[in-house]
C-alpha cells in the first residue's frame, strides 16, 4: 500500500526542496523528465486499430501554472528527441522559461491557429495544423498523444471552452491522453469530475451524425486520461477517480539525490546525498513528524491496488541511478510491498487447525440459505483453520462444505477467534437477540447486511455497539450506510445544526467512512469499487487510519459477492485481527478478476465462482509480495 496525500500536503513538502534548489527549474526540470519518460512509453505501445496513419505528433496542452511548465520542458526533450510537439497556449501566462526551451529545441507552438514551425512540416500527407479557436477544422488529425498540462493541483472549475474543444476533438480522434499530476478538472483532494458545458454549435448542419443534439455541443468538464504521471506519492484523486488512468508515480529530487538511495545501503551514496530531499523522502518525513509531534486527532491514509492494469504500457519498475527515471506502483512486481499479507502461507510444524484463528459464520437463514454457503465457503477458502456455522441452514452449509462444523445455537459453538453476522440473517426479534449476544462478546466481530439494518432499526443495538470493548467492522454498501447514518441523525442529531455531520458515502466516501467510524467508535469499511476502510484511533493513539483498496475491475457487482466478502474478511479476522482487513479486500477484488476469466477472454461471473478463486488469488498476491532489486 502507498500513502495518499493532501494538495497541502504536497505543497508542504515541496517547499524545502524548491528553497534549496541551486539552478531556476531544477525541480520542473526533474519532473519533465518523468513526463517525457511516461509519454515515450506511450508512443511505443502498439497502436490502436482505429487511430489514423497521420496521428504521429504529440500535442501539448499548456496552462499558466506549473503543470504547463512541465508539459513543455517535457515537449522539449521529446522535440529534442525528434519527436514532432506542438504546443497550444490555453493560460495567459505560459512559464516563460519552458517556453523558451521548448521553442529553442524545435516544439512548434500554434498561435490563433497559425504554427509558426517551417512550412515544410505541413507538406507530404503531413496533418493540417490545430486551429485552437476551431479545433473541428482539423483533417486529418495529426496527433497520437496529448499530454493535458492545463491546471494542476490548484486548479477549479471544469475545463474552459477553449481548452474543452480542444480535448473534445482529441478524444473523438482517439488519441491517447497523458496527465500531468491530475488530469484538467478533476478535484485533487476527492477525485470530484468537473461537468462540462453544452454551446451553441456554430458547424452544425442538418443530417449531422456526429451530434447528439442539432444546436449544441456537449463539451467535457474535465481530462479523461490514460495515464497519469504524478511525483513524489498520490493523490487523493489517484485513489478515487477512474478520470486518472493508470496512476504512474515518479519521485524528483534536487541534483545529485537520487530518491532510489531508500533501497540502497547508506553506505553506498554518494558524498553528500540525502534521500530526504526528494519529495518522497519529504513527503513521508513530514508523516512521520506529523505522527510524532501532533496533539490532535489526525489521519493517515493509505491506498492499494487489487488488479494491476491490462494494457499497453510496459512501465519500468526501479530507478536506475538517474532521479527521474520513472517508477510505477502498479505492474508486475508492485512497490512497495503490501505490508501484512504473508508471502508464505505455508503452515509451520506446529499448527494445527486452529493455529490461524476460528471463525464463527453466521449468514443466511430458512429465506435465504446461500448467504450461509457463500459466507462459509469463501471463510474455508480463505485459511486452513476451522470454520464454525451457526444456524438453521446447518444441512446445506454442511452439504456444500463437509469440513464445516454445525451448530445448532452460540452457546453451542467452541473456539471462535472472530464472528461474522449478518449476510442473509433477517430482521426478526431472534436476528436481533443474536446480534446483541454477539455485541457482548470479546471476540473481533463482522456486522453485515441484515445486522446493520437491525442496527439502524434498534438504538439499544447501536448502543451496545459503542460501548463494546472488542473489535467491531461494519461492513455496508451505499444503501445500507445511509439507513444508519439516517437513524443516527433521528435519534441523536448526527448531522443535525451544530453537529458532527455524516457525510454521503457516493459523494464523500472517505468523509463519509470516517464520520461513520467515529460515530460509533468502529471500523467501517464502505463497499464498491474502490472500498474504503476507515479505522478510529486505537487507545493510547492520535491518529486514525484509511485505507482505499482500488478492485481495479468491477467483476465482484454481482449478487451474492458481499457474502462472500464478510466470510473472507471474518477468516483475515480471526488470523490477524484488524490488520486481516485490507489484505482480505485485496483477496477478494483479485478473486473477481479471476473468477471473470476464461480461455476465450473476460466473461460474466458469480459470487460462487469468486469464492472459488480465493486460493488462486491468495496464491497470486502472496507471490507479489516482495521488494524489487535495484538495477546496478
Amino acid at each position: 500500500m502507498e500513502a495518499v496525500f493532501t494538495v497541502d500536503q504536497i505543497r508542504r513538502a515541496e517547499q524545502p526542496l524548491l528553497r534549496a534548489q541551486d539552478e531556476p527549474d531544477e525541480l520542473m526540470r526533474h519532473a519533465a523528465k518523468a513526463v517525457a519518460d511516461a509519454a515515450k512509453v506511450m508512443l511505443a505501445a502498439p497502436r490502436p486499430y482505429f487511430l489514423g496513419r497521420h496521428a504521429t505528433r504529440v500535442l501539448l496542452l499548456v496552462g499558466s501554472g506549473g503543470n504547463g511548465g512541465d508539459a513543455l520542458y517535457a515537449g522539449s526533450l521529446l522535440a529534442a528527441e525528434g519527436v514532432g510537439v506542438d504546443a497550444v497556449l490555453l493560460g495567459s501566462a505560459p512559464h516563460e522559461r519552458a517556453l523558451a526551451t521548448f521553442r529553442r529545441r524545435g516544439g512548434a507552438l500554434l498561435a490563433d491557429g497559425l504554427p509558426d514551425f517551417p512550412p515544410g512540416l505541413r507538406g507530404g500527407g503531413a496533418p493540417e495544423p490545430l486551429d485552437p479557436a476551431r479545433p473541428e477544422s482539423a483533417r486529418p488529425w495529426g496527433y497520437c498523444l496529448v499530454i493535458d498540462g492545463i491546471a494542476g493541483l490548484g486548479g477549479s472549475g471544469p475545463l474552459r471552452e477553449k481548452a474543452a474543444r480542444i480535448v473534445r476533438v482529441a478524444a473523438k480522434n482517439h488519441a491517447r491522453f497523458l496527465a500531468v499530476d491530475v488530469p484538467s478538472g478533476i478535484v485533487a483532494d476527492t477525485g470530484a469530475a468537473e461537468p462540462g458545458a453544452s454551446i451553441a454549435d456554430p458547424e452544425w448542419e442538418p443530417g449531422d451524425p456526429d451530434e447528439q443534439s442539432p444546436h449544441t455541443l456537449d463539451l467535457p468538464g474535465h481530462v479523461t486520461a490514460d495515464v497519469t504521471v504524478t511525483f513524489g506519492g498520490l493523490r487523493f484523486a489517484h485513489a478515487l477517480s477512474d478520470q486518472c488512468g493508470e496512476v504512474v508515480v515518479a519521485d524528483i529530487a534536487l541534483d545529485g539525490d537520487g530518491p532510489e538511495l531508500y533501497l540502497r545501503p547508506r553506505e553506498t551514496w554518494p558524498a553528500g546525498a540525502q534521500a530526504g530531499r526528494s519529495l518522497h523522502g519529504q513527503l513521508h518525513a513530514d508523516l512521520a513528524r506529523d505522527a510524532a509531534d501532533g496533539t490532535t486527532p489526525t489521519w493517515t491514509y493509505y491506498r492499494s491496488l487489487a488488479v494491476p492494469p491490462r494494457n499497453a504500457f510496459t512501465w519500468p519498475t526501479l530507478y536506475d541511478g538517474d532521479p527521474g527515471d520513472v517508477w510505477t506502483n502498479v505492474g508486475d512486481h508492485p512497490r512497495p510491498p503490501r505490508p501484512g499479507f504473508p508471502r508464505d502461507l505455508t503452515p509451520g510444524a506446529g499448527d494445527d487447525k486452529y493455529s490461524g484463528g476460528v471463525v464463527g459464520v453466521c449468514a443466511g437463514g430458512d429465506l435465504y440459505p446461500g448467504a450461509g454457503v457463500l459466507a462459509a465457503t469463501a471463510a474455508v477458502r480463505a485459511t486452513s483453520s476451522m470454520v464454525r456455522y451457526v444456524g438453521s441452514g446447518s444441512a446445506e452449509v454442511v452439504r456444500a462444505l463437509p469440513e464445516v462444523v454445525a451448530h445448532s445455537s452460540l452457546d453451542d459453538a467452541g473456539r471462535v477467534d472472530a464472528w461474522v453476522v449478518g449476510s442473509g440473517r433477517g430482521t426478526d426479534d431472534a436476528a436481533a437477540a443474536e446480534l446483541s449476544e454477539l455485541l457482548g462478546r470479546d471476540e473481533p466481530l463482522l456486522v453485515d447486511a441484515d445486522a446493520i439494518t437491525l442496527l439502524a432499526r434498534r438504538p439499544e443495538l447501536r448502543e451496545k455497539l459503542v460501548a463494546r470493548e472488542g473489535e467491531t467492522l461494519l461492513t455496508p454498501h451505499a444503501g445500507e450506510f445511509r439507513r444508519l447514518a439516517d437513524a443516527m441523525a433521528e435519534a441523536y442529531g448526527v448531522g443535525a445544526e451544530g453537529s458532527e455531520s455524516i457525510p454521503d458515502p457516493a459523494e464523500h466516501p472517505i468523509d463519509a467512512a470516517k464520520a461513520l467510524a467515529v460515530a460509533l467508535d468502529c471500523a467501517v469499511l464502505l463497499k464498491g469499487r474502490r472500498t474504503v476502510v476507515g479505522m478510529p484511533a486505537e487507545p493510547g493513539h492520535r491518529a486514525g487510519t484509511v485505507r482505499i483498496i482500488d478492485a481495479g475491475t468491477s467483476w465482484a457487482a454481482t449478487p451474492g459477492s458481499g457474502d462472500v466478502l464478510s466470510g473472507l474478511i471474518g477468516a483475515w479476522l480471526a488470523k490477524d485481527g484488524m490488520a486481516g482487513i485490507a489484505p482480505a479486500v485485496t483477496v477478494h477484488a483479485r478473486a473477481a478478476e479471476i473468477a471473470a476469466r476464461t480461455p476465450a477472454g473476460y466473461a460474466p461471473t458469480s459470487a460462487s465462482l469468486i469464492a472459488g478463486a480465493i486460493r488462486e488469488a491468495t496464491a497470486a498476491l502472496a507471490a507479489e509480495t516482495a521488494w524489487p532489486t535495484v538495477a546496478e
